[in-house]
């Protein structure tokens, strides 16, 4: 997902002077969106707009999104606003900490690509390979490296558990949805937050300035 990278590595080459490989950045990030869109947004304009048609009035999948509009608490027109400003909240958060030197545009970049991702009110378990593949850029252990992974998987297992069973019409899908859904749904949350957290909080303190003393030798 360049487009999570591109805003905090372009704004941390503009903070660092560095305006050719800004220059450079910016064309070639432009270049790449608008050829890739514009023939299409100008001579198949219905299919271009789809994706935000469809991905505008598709259900929340099941997690919180979803339990807030299958009690009725929030309408998808409502999860849709909010899964937005979560999201905007999340990534102009993680760009203060870029402007105040806490962490790096790669670190930034992590944290809100994992945050994105637990705001959205779609999921699939793809989602956190991409993820796994982001934090490998960070100093992890591998202890935390394999929860992550154990997670995807578990996720991976869950969906095309659900599927399989829904599919057969298996009369033990609702206790799968009951008493395994929520759990897996429940750890992979935490680890998307988790994944959110790590990158600025364990980020190494930035060094302070020494201040000048000047000395004068008494004589």
């Amino acid at each position: 997902f360049p487009i999570v990278l591109f805003p905090y590595l372009a704004y941390e080459l503009w903070r660092q002077g560095g305006r050719d490989s800004l220059k450079r950045l910016a064309g070639t990030f432009g270049l790449v969106a608008v050829g890739g869109n514009l023939p299409f947004a100008l001579f198949a304009r219905r299919g271009w707009l789809e994706f935000f048609t469809f991905n505008s009035g598709r259900p929340a999948d099941p997690g919180v999104w979803g339990w807030l509009v299958n009690t009725h608490r929030l309408s998808l027109a409502g999860v849709n606003l909010f899964s937005l400003l979560a999201t905007l909240a999340g990534g102009l958060f993680l760009l203060a900490l870029v402007h105040r030197r806490r962490i790096g545009a790669v670190q930034a970049a992590t944290a809100a690509l994992a945050w994105w991702f637990l705001c959205n009110k779609v999921y699939s378990p793809q989602y956190l390979l991409w993820v796994y593949y982001a934090l490998l850029w960070l100093d992890l252990n591998p202890w935390q490296l394999l929860v992550v992974n154990v997670t995807g998987l578990l996720d991976f297992w869950m969906a095309m558990r659900w599927l399989g069973l829904g599919t057969t019409g298996s009369p033990d899908v609702a206790l799968f949805v009951d008493r395994v859904v929520p759990w897996v749904i429940f750890l992979r949350d935490l680890t998307l937050i988790w994944a959110f957290v790590h990158p600025w909080r364990s980020a190494p303190k930035p060094v302070q300035p020494r201040e000048s003393v000047s000395t004068s030798a008494e004589s």
